[in-house]
């Protein structure tokens, strides 16, 4: 019996030392990616990228618009009073297919930014990656977490500012 009691105490011991380690230890960390966006001026950056390549592609959108627009109020002009229906039908079809047509261009400026967006954002979260692993080196931390994910956590685990002071430094 004393050495059942000797066993589960032991074992105890073990979990609690392991537990205190687990819980002494900041090896679970923390950032928070829209203060470090904000304070380190990319944020802004990419919001004008963004505006930027949205407003290139508007201007190419528009200029396609009034190019088959004119095409086919050229093909309208050909038509007379006399034309026949058959005529009129083939009209009607280029119109649809320059709608078509500008609707696709749209839903490829559309992909277009969306896709921009993506590469902005991993190369800001690439950049964080590497402030990040060197910080949590010397911090010991085994995992980091975007604050986003964490419904709460201590500061004494939140990196946020080191991050910050180490992209700046990098820039």
């Amino acid at each position: 019996m004393k050495l059942c009691h000797m066993i589960i105490l032991s074992v105890l011991a073990i979990f609690m030392a392991g537990c205190n380690d687990i819980l002494n230890n900041n090896s679970v960390l923390v950032v928070d990616l829209a203060v470090v966006a904000k304070d380190t001026g990319r944020n802004e950056s990419i919001n004008n990228k963004i505006a930027q390549a949205e407003k290139n592609l508007n201007e190419q959108l528009k200029k396609i618009a009034v190019d088959l627009n004119a095409q086919v109020e050229a093909e309208k002009k050909k038509l007379t009073s006399k034309s026949k229906k058959k005529e009129k039908t083939r009209v009607a079809q280029f119109t649809q297919q320059a709608q078509q047509t500008m609707r696709n261009k749209k839903a490829e400026a559309q992909k277009k930014i969306n896709q921009l967006k993506a590469n902005l954002l991993n190369e800001f979260r690439n950049d964080v990656k590497a402030a990040v692993q060197s910080i949590a080196k010397v911090a010991r931390g085994k995992v980091v977490m975007a604050t986003a994910d964490v419904l709460w956590s201590d500061t004494t685990v939140d990196i946020t500012d080191k991050v910050i002071a180490k992209m700046r430094e990098t820039k």
